[in-house]
């Protein structure tokens, strides 16, 4: 009983290593984005949904990462330098997606903002970091994914990577339109 639960506890530790817990809160950020515009007008009636929606995304993601993790090659071996630059690289990405959080407030970063948008006025932020960067957030995910690829050296953090590199851009520009949209419509 007691050492079949230490022993599964012991498992599920081994099977989360820092490389694993990035890959797998990565991994949804673009599909969320892309199913919350595909099928915004259904989310804004039913806005809890989609936070639902998210968790069970990355419930998955949890699950299905540390399986992808088992049968990856490797592509390269990170030396200790590397790594250091690496955690660097994570640190610097993470402290952008806190600007970025700042900067929009909790309720605008987490999206309550697009699923309720009577509530907030439509504003395109030009302070702070968003001076240097339109989109911070974005950019320090792929900073973090950046830094998964040299600590992990796994061929799935590049796979994850190329998902934020390809789906990111996307993503950017259905904001951008549903800002316009939402700017066109108040005025």
């Amino acid at each position: 009983g007691r050492a079949a639960l230490g022993g599964k506890i012991t498992n599920l530790a081994e099977d989360f290593n820092m490389s694993n817990i990035i890959a797998a809160l990565l991994l949804p950020i673009p599909v969320l984005h892309l199913w919350l515009h595909a099928l915004l007008p259904a989310w804004r009636r039913q806005p809890l949904s989609f936070y639902v929606f998210c968790l069970l995304l990355w419930a998955g993601a949890f699950f299905l990462v540390p399986k992808i993790e088992q049968v990856s090659p490797i592509a390269f071996v990170p030396g200790a330098a590397l790594q250091n630059v690496a955690l660097a690289v994570i640190g610097l990405g993470v402290l952008l997606m806190l600007a970025s959080l700042l900067t929009l407030g909790f309720r605008r970063f987490f999206l309550w903002g697009v699923l309720h948008p009577a509530e907030f006025p439509v504003l395109k932020p030009s302070n702070f970091i968003f001076i240097l960067l339109p989109h911070p957030a974005y950019f320090g995910y792929i900073l973090v994914a950046v830094g998964n690829v040299l600590t992990s050296g796994k061929f799935y953090t590049i796979g994850i990577l190329a998902l934020l590199l390809i789906l990111l851009p996307l993503v950017i520009w259905l904001e951008e339109e549903e800002l316009k949209s939402r700017i066109k419509n108040q005025n």
